[in-house]
């Protein structure tokens, strides 16, 4: 699954760990957001005249505005594990794709 490499310092391993939350932890919001945005579709096949109801609309871009401070926050650990050769760019370049 993922190919991180054994940490040799405390540092590292630090950023290990917190690369692999980050990346948990997108995956887990990625997941949650999944159904809302099928719920939010299927209001608009629906009813294509109406607009989707408004807590339905802010629970979306509530969700989509966590799910990019998330992703960012990925990237940047991505980042920081690459730099110490923790993972592969093969991995990063999957970790920060949108």
């Amino acid at each position: 699954m993922y190919a991180i490499t054994t940490p040799t310092t405390a540092a590292a391993a630090a950023v290990a760990a917190e690369y692999l939350a980050a990346l948990e932890l997108y995956e887990q919001t990625r997941t949650q957001l999944a159904p809302v945005r099928a719920e939010y579709s299927q209001q608009l096949r629906n009813h294509p005249d109406k607009y989707p109801p408004h807590d339905l609309a802010s629970q979306l871009d509530a969700m989509e505005h966590g799910a990019e401070l998330l992703r960012r926050q990925l990237a940047d650990s991505a980042a920081k594990a690459l730099a110490l050769n923790l993972i592969t760019w093969a991995e990063y370049k999957e970790a920060t794709q949108p």
